[in-house]
């Protein structure tokens, strides 16, 4: 598969997302959080 410019890794893609987690986790014991379900919405532009 041909790419137009440059992706990171896999494992860096992994490693920012379980950092992301782990920042709302720690916040979410200290402040509320609000978690959106977006895997619900049907696909398309938002309106």
């Amino acid at each position: 598969m041909a790419r137009d410019g440059h992706a990171l890794s896999t494992t860096r893609i992994t490693a920012l997302a379980c950092g992301y987690h782990r920042t709302f986790a720690m916040l979410a014991a200290h402040a509320p959080v609000l978690t959106i379900d977006t895997t619900t919405r049907p696909s398309g532009p938002a309106g």
